[in-house]
């Protein structure tokens, strides 16, 4: 790669994750915020154990790698279960697992109502696995459980983007 960054010099995330780091690589991340947007890391070789592509914090600093989306979003009552709350999300919004409610961890679940066929299986109405949770639909809705059922609960909505393993 060939470049060194340095305090006096330091360089940009995303060219650098973008650029392909070599094995044996070390990154020492400085205290503070860094809003992911989009950030790849590209990882196009197998590194030997011996020679890891580390990165890390600098001494005495706590980086924080924010891959969120905080948006404001106005809530519905769901129907029939009162206390499943939904929301529309913006359509480029893409997340896999991770949905947190005013800090608390939601946990996915794969229906939104008991299947006909088999209502044991896990599903947001019944939360079946005791977990508060959420529901996302093809129609880029998000539905939300908490184990109190009360909306006034959600207060801040954090999703993971869908860049960040």
């Amino acid at each position: 790669m060939g470049s060194v960054y340095s305090e006096t010099s330091p360089g940009n995330l995303q060219t650098l994750f973008a650029s392909g780091l070599p094995c044996g690589t070390t990154v020492l991340m400085k205290g503070g915020n860094y809003t992911l947007d989009n950030l790849n890391l590209q990882l196009n070789t197998d590194c030997a154990e011996t020679k890891p592509i580390t990165i890390m914090a600098a001494p005495g600093e706590s980086p924080v790698f924010d891959g969120g989306s905080y948006e404001q979003y106005t809530w519905t009552q769901g129907t029939g279960d009162t206390s499943i709350w939904w929301t529309n999300l913006p359509a480029d919004l893409e997340f896999n697992a991770l949905c947190l409610v005013d800090g608390e961890r939601m946990y996915p679940y794969p229906l939104l109502t008991p299947l006909p066929i088999d209502p044991t299986f896990p599903n947001l109405w019944d939360l079946n696995y005791d977990l508060p949770g959420y529901y996302r639909n093809k129609q880029n809705q998000v539905f939300i459980k908490t184990l109190d059922k009360k909306k006034s609960t959600i207060r801040r909505l954090f999703f993971q983007n869908d860049s960040i393993a």
